[in-house]
């Protein structure tokens, strides 16, 4: 009987072990964004890749015009393979350790707030451009690795130090490649700055549930402020 109540524990802990280290958000966002990728060009054949405004993309006319949930699902749109893989590649390996650092819906909301503040923000400085992809809430998430684990530099093992700096040589790459663009889309590098932002405030201010859901209502309260100021801009 005792060997059987211990046979019972090490079975429960481990499968507490393997919950606490699995990544359900993420893994449903990867799910989500490959399933649009495929299902596109299957649902609109004659449309797909050239008729963006019939597909979800963020284009400034439309969304504008009060197509505002566009700015949420261009986050989810994606064109070509080599476009998708790299996200979503970015997307597991910064996501699942964001996940686990502050927890499955306070991560979600992470993740879409980046990726609205992106799409926001592009269409503003570039109001004629059609703008896709998660490449925006990923360099959010990468801003957020920057700031949870930079601090902890001299801390950190050798091999979470080398990831570290890689990520940070791979995060400079973009945003120089960016700025030599030669015009204002600047996704990576406000999603950057989002992500660092919010990350900031989860680590320092909004500590509990009960202030991180008062921290995501002021932030969507803003986002809408924004997009009515911008809409106007615009007009």
């Amino acid at each position: 009987m005792a060997q059987l109540t211990a046979a019972n524990n090490v079975a429960r802990t481990a499968l507490e072990s393997v919950a606490a280290k699995s990544s359900p958000i993420v893994l449903l966002l990867i799910a989500v964004n490959t399933a649009v990728f495929f299902f596109l060009p299957i649902a609109f054949p004659s449309r797909y890749p050239y008729r963006l405004e019939s597909l979800g993309v963020a284009w400034g006319p439309l969304v504008f015009s009060g197509q505002w949930w566009r700015v949420l699902t261009c986050s989810f749109v994606h064109f070509e393979l080599s476009h998708l893989l790299p996200n979503m590649l970015g997307l597991w390996i910064l996501g699942s350790r964001i996940e686990r650092e502050f927890g499955r819906w306070t991560f979600l909301f992470f993740y879409l707030v980046c990726g609205t503040v992106v799409a926001l923000i592009v269409l503003a400085l570039n109001p004629f451009t059609a703008f896709v992809g998660a490449s925006g809430a990923v360099a959010g998430l990468a801003g957020a690795i920057i700031v949870i684990y930079a601090p902890r530099f001299m801390v950190l093992s050798w091999s979470a130090r080398a990831k570290l700096g890689i990520l940070i040589l791979v995060v400079a790459g973009l945003l120089a490649r960016e700025f030599t663009r030669g015009r204002l889309y600047l996704a990576h590098t406000t999603g950057l700055l989002a992500g660092a932002s919010l990350c900031v405030l989860l680590v320092s201010v909004a500590k509990t549930t009960r202030a991180r859901f008062y921290m995501f209502v002021g932030l969507i309260s803003l986002l809408v402020i924004s997009a009515m100021l911008v809409q106007r801009y615009h007009r």
